[in-house]
């Protein structure tokens, strides 16, 4: 486990960075303006990176279309449960929990304890929660400001999503990039991880703890660490049970990464979303924070029982 906590230091060393940087230079450092970079140059470039990083198997696109599966299930047992809830604050009741640092997170993680066919599964997770985000995330954000048409209009404004398609019809045609390309693209990628984890330091340098929102973050982690993994081992036990069990079968490898993958916290871009279309900036980094400090806690005993 100590190879894992420092990953996990060399991580937080950035978001530490935006932490320290934004309370020294709390007028010159502009939230909105970095997450425009991010959402609208750097961010398609991760997407882009990622579907053209390899071949598409079978088995690792089954693996993101199960982890989907999951966020959906989860989306839809939140909505029923927070209806009630006004506009603004009800999309971090329903969505932002689904919305996890798959990238950030996931695939150091998958990379130190699964190996090669963790890195490629966790890449894979990662750009589908990346179409998750995009798609059911916007829209969700968007709402808290705009109309159901104008919010859905939102979603084909993303340049993410193009970015993501693209590289899907480019791997499917076996288009492969010279390497010097592949290095360009892997550069905008890594950039972009690394401004997101700034990012979410700048957004914790300006977070009340005074204010923080008790009942709010204990349902986001709750649905973080207890009803997402836990419908994920459901659905493995209900899936090898029945007649799809042929259709979706996974390597014990591939189902760790996926349960790891549902377990990482929340994502730094559920902050930017919120940043971009001004619907509780702050709040959603409360629940970023908390859910990041908890994993940390529980993530050697996750780890602990999903590589026994």
């Amino acid at each position: 486990m100590s190879i894992f906590y420092l990953s996990l230091l060399g991580l937080y060393a950035f978001i530490l960075g935006g932490f320290f940087v934004k309370r020294i230079f709390p007028k010159e450092i502009d939230a909105k303006t970095l997450t425009v970079v991010t959402v609208y140059f750097l961010q398609p470039m991760l997407a882009f990176w990622g579907f053209t990083k390899a071949p598409l198997s079978l088995e690792i696109l089954k693996a993101g279309v199960f982890f989907l599966l999951i966020c959906v299930l989860v989306l839809g047992i939140s909505a029923l449960l927070f209806f009630r809830v006004p506009n603004k604050e009800r999309v971090l009741y329903i969505f932002t929990g689904t919305n996890g640092n798959t990238g950030n997170m996931g695939i150091p993680l998958a990379s130190i304890f699964f190996g090669p066919v963790g890195v490629v599964t966790a890449t894979m997770i990662n750009v589908f929660n990346i179409f998750w985000n995009v798609t059911f995330g916007v829209y969700f954000f968007a709402r808290g400001t705009f109309s159901i048409k104008k919010s859905l209009l939102q979603i084909f404004t993303m340049p993410l999503l193009w970015a993501g398609i693209l590289g899907i019809v480019l791997n499917l045609n076996e288009v492969v990039f010279p390497e010097k390309i592949q290095t360009i693209l892997e550069m905008g990628a890594h950039a972009s991880i690394v401004l997101q984890l700034f990012l979410l330091g700048v957004f914790w340098a300006g977070v009340p703890l005074k204010q923080f929102s008790l009942g709010l973050n204990a349902w986001l982690n709750i649905q973080k660490f207890m009803l997402l993994p836990f419908l994920g081992f459901i659905c493995f036990w209900l899936l090898g049970k029945s007649l799809l069990s042929d259709y979706f079968t996974f390597s014990e490898t591939v189902k760790s990464v996926i349960l790891l993958q549902l377990m990482v916290p929340m994502a730094v871009s559920n902050a930017n979303l919120a940043t971009l279309y001004n619907v509780l900036p702050v709040k959603v980094s409360e629940g970023v924070l908390s859910t990041t400090v908890l994993f940390l806690l529980l993530a050697p005993l996750f780890l602990g029982f999903i590589t026994s």
